[in-house]
């Protein structure tokens, strides 16, 4: 590989990207659909959760519970008679309220199994944020009076929801904009490769100093750089950086990788542009049906056949994974299977994609 050769078909391709009215119009749809998204949360989203909090001590188990509970607002009560008084008269302008008696932290340490009061409104909250907001604080106390969590968790629930399906919308979009903003990056890559093969500018590429992991390399910097672009400004639009935002990079990362991948293939599969195209409608829609159903939908359908079915997809896991890190959910189990089927399909489709490109390149040297 030559860096400064792959630079230059990187360079080539980019201009040629932007040159193409089409291909930008294309490229651009993902903000579009982000500025939509904006407006529907906008006029029907959720408000942002506020938290009643009462925290005399300045202990840091406050931001460790706001953190899992996407953008929350933290107030601060005066007195735990305060948190106490509003949940007692149904005040449902808390999503939650958490009582932390002074020196909660010190008292951790030295074992004395100190009491949180929790109060949650259950219209604003359901019942897997409640779980999760128990288990964090369980495992905040695990992390400092290790080996076992030596706290007491008082909870109370008001306003009980007739249902689960009160989801934080907001992340819901995030996650859905930018599978869309991938789905649609996935042809950038695969229509610069095929209209080399088009115009037969490839075999020119190839019999020049430049090699075919030259090529190769150059379209796949020109995706990653847009996607990568792409996605930051997305996130930036909706609000997005929010959640386990580490876990949210890499999974924006590796099925981006993904994305390429699986582009690279459909260019080495297809020779004309319109094959690949509709190749690349019927990949759209595989990255745009899972988080729909991962999301609210999912939710409110249960365990049913259509669900399930699409557990097969790859494509699914990766929705599921990039909803759960936005949303602070997720058990570590889920996390690694959802990563591991994602990193295993690219590397799938990038053997594949190069095997066949190089089989290709190896036939055109023979004529």
């Amino acid at each position: 590989m030559h860096l400064r050769t792959t630079l230059a078909i990187a360079r080539k391709d980019a201009l040629d990207a932007f040159i193409n009215k089409s291909t930008m119009i294309m490229l651009l749809t993902p903000i579009l659909i982000a500025i939509l998204f904006a407006v529907i949360s906008g006029l029907i989203g959720s408000k942002p959760p506020k938290l009643l909090i009462y925290n005399p001590g300045n202990s840091h188990v406050s931001q460790v519970v706001s953190s899992v509970i996407p953008r929350s607002q933290v107030v601060l009560a005066s007195s735990a008679g305060e948190v106490i008084s509003a949940f007692a008269q149904g005040n449902a302008s808390y999503a939650m309220g958490l009582v932390i008696p002074p020196g909660f932290d010190a008292s951790l340490s030295q074992e004395k199994y100190p009491q949180l009061t929790l109060y949650f409104n259950g219209s604003e909250m359901n019942e897997v944020q409640r779980q999760l907001v128990v288990r964090t604080l369980t495992d905040y106390a695990n992390s400092v009076s290790h080996p076992q969590p030596l706290v007491n968790i008082a909870t109370t629930t008001i306003n009980a929801a007739t249902s689960n399906f009160n989801l934080d919308l907001s992340t819901f979009y995030v996650a859905m904009a930018l599978l869309t903003s991938i789905s649609v990056g996935i042809s950038l890559v695969s229509t610069l490769l095929v209209e080399e093969k088009e115009k037969k500018t490839l075999h020119m590429l190839l019999v020049s100093p430049a090699s075919l992991t030259d090529v190769v390399m150059g379209k796949l910097l020109v995706g990653l750089g847009y996607q990568l672009i792409l996605s930051g400004v997305v996130m930036f639009m909706l609000n997005g950086f929010v959640g386990n935002l580490p876990l949210v990079f890499l999974f924006v990362l590796l099925i981006t990788c993904f994305g390429l991948a699986l582009s690279l293939l459909a260019g080495a599969v297809f020779r004309t542009t319109s094959g690949v195209g509709g190749f690349l409608g019927i990949v759209s829609l595989l990255f745009v049906i899972p988080p729909v159903f991962v999301g609210p939908l999912g939710t409110l359908l249960g365990n049913r056949l259509l669900l399930q079915g699409l557990h097969f997809l790859p494509t699914y896991y990766m929705a599921e994974g990039l909803l759960n890190a936005l949303q602070n959910q997720g058990t570590p189990v889920n996390m690694l299977l959802d990563l591991g089927v994602t990193v295993g399909c690219t590397l799938v489709c990038l053997v594949a994609a190069v095997w066949l490109l190089y089989r290709q390149a190896a036939v055109k040297a023979t004529i």
